[in-house]
C-alpha cells in the first residue's frame, strides 16, 4: 500500500488571500460611490438652496417696484445661509415707470467656494395701478452664468 503525505501545502492560505482581496477591492468601491453620493446630493441642496434665494429677490424686486417705481436693486442681502443680489434697469425704449430688465443672483457658501444661480426676467406693469409682473428671457429654463439648464 502506498502513503501519501498528508503535509499542508499552502493552498488553503493562498485562497483565503484572494478572497480578502476581493473582499477588499469590493469594500473600497463602496466607500467610494458612498462619498460620491454625499457629494452629489450636497450639490443638489446648495443648488435648490441658490436658486430660491435667486427667485426670492426676484419677488422682492417685484413687490418694490409695486410700491416704488424707482426700485433699482440691493446687494447682497442676506437670507437664511445665502444672501442675494438683484439689478433691476430700465428695458431700452420703455419710460421710466415701465419695463425692467431684472437680473437676481442667489449665492450659498459651500466648502470649496459658493454655489450661484442667475435668473434673469422682464418686469411690467400688467394692471393698473402699478402692479408688476415677471416674464422670463428663457423660455423654459434658468440662466446660470453663461450656459443654459432646461427645467
Amino acid at each position: 500500500m502506498k502513503r501519501t503525505s498528508r503535509h499542508p501545502r499552502g493552498a488553503a492560505l493562498i485562497i483565503a488571500l484572494l478572497v480578502m482581496a476581493v473582499l477588499l477591492l469590493a469594500g473600497t468601491t463602496f466607500l467610494t460611490i458612498s462619498s460620491t453620493e454625499n457629494a452629489i446630493a450636497l450639490n443638489e441642496r446648495v443648488s435648490a438652496q441658490a436658486f430660491l434665494l435667486a427667485e426670492a429677490g426676484l419677488n422682492k424686486a417685484i413687490a418694490q417696484l409695486n410700491s416704488s417705481s424707482s426700485y433699482s436693486g440691493e446687494t447682497n442681502t442676506s437670507l437664511g445661509s445665502g444672501s442675494f443680489t438683484v439689478t433691476a434697469t430700465t428695458v431700452a425704449g420703455c419710460t421710466a415707470t415701465s419695463g425692467r430688465d431684472v437680473v437676481a443672483t442667489g449665492t450659498v457658501p459651500v466648502a470649496v467656494g459658493q454655489a450661484q444661480v442667475q435668473l434673469r426676467a422682464v418686469l411690467d406693469q400688467i394692471s393698473y395701478p402699478y402692479r408688476w409682473g415677471a416674464f422670463a428671457t428663457v423660455p423654459n429654463g434658468v440662466e446660470t452664468g453663461d450656459r443654459q439648464e432646461k427645467e
